[in-house]
């Protein structure tokens, strides 16, 4: 395990600007609509929600300097589900890692 970033730490510092950048949804946003198939059809703000809970995790598994465990992404299923459901293809999540 890596030991949490302290206030001085360059780290802390980029994870503070990642939490106050107001317009970090709004970019990744249009650049999954633009990327990936089938998200025209995932709501905004369901869509927002999940990048903001994705942010989230990413910025708290860095502080710790830990991996969440299991439980702390359980909805990463529900949601892979719902989206597939709205026609998003997995195999263009895959795009460019030889997986599609």
């Amino acid at each position: 395990m890596t030991p949490p970033p302290t206030a001085d730490d360059p780290l802390h510092r980029i994870l503070d600007a990642l939490e106050d950048d107001a317009a970090l949804v709004a970019e990744t946003t249009s650049a999954i609509r633009e990327a990936l198939p089938g998200y025209d059809q995932v709501p905004p703000a369901s869509l927002e929600a999940s990048i903001r809970r994705n942010i989230g995790l990413s910025i708290r598994t860095l502080r710790r300097g830990a991996a969440p465990a299991a439980t702390q992404i359980d909805e990463a299923e529900e949601l892979a589900l719902e989206r597939r459901g709205r026609g998003c293809r997995w195999a263009a999540c895959w795009r460019g890692s030889g997986c599609a």
